[in-house]
């Protein structure tokens, strides 16, 4: 699974919109849409955002 799944499924399971992950993060939901199909890639900073977003642990977004 790579990491744009990894995003979606963890939002999903935290019950989050990509709306509500943008707004959280300060970003757009077309970034997140992004993320979450892998056209764009978040830095080490912003892949910790997101895992403090959706409340797990950054490795479980970053590792294979």
């Amino acid at each position: 699974m790579d990491f744009g799944n990894k995003i979606a499924d963890a939002r999903a399971k935290a019950n989050m919109t990509q709306q509500e992950l943008a707004e959280k993060l300060f970003v757009s939901r077309e970034l997140i849409s992004k993320w979450e199909n892998g056209t764009r890639r978040p830095n080490y900073g912003t892949f910790l955002q997101i895992a403090e977003a959706l409340s797990v642990p950054v490795e479980s977004l970053i590792r294979r």
